[in-house]
């Protein structure tokens, strides 16, 4: 899911849901954390049930780091 969100594709709301110690109030924004534990976005729900990115952070380093990105 992380590297959907870095690439700007739709994600699931659910999948960040099922990582969340606690389920955050409705219309509460959550951190997203990439699996080394840095942060990656900071997101809500959106209606249709996906995740909607209010901004998504690091991404310009890991695109010179990672071929596949650019």
């Amino acid at each position: 899911a992380a590297r959907r969100l870095e690439q700007g594709k739709r994600v699931p709301w659910q999948i960040l849901e099922d990582t969340l110690e606690e389920a955050p109030e409705p219309g509460r924004r959550v951190r997203v954390l990439r699996p080394d534990g840095s942060l990656l976005a900071v997101a809500e729900p959106r209606g249709d049930g996906t995740v909607r990115t209010i901004r998504v952070f690091g991404v310009a380093e890991i695109r010179a780091a990672d071929p596949e990105m650019r």
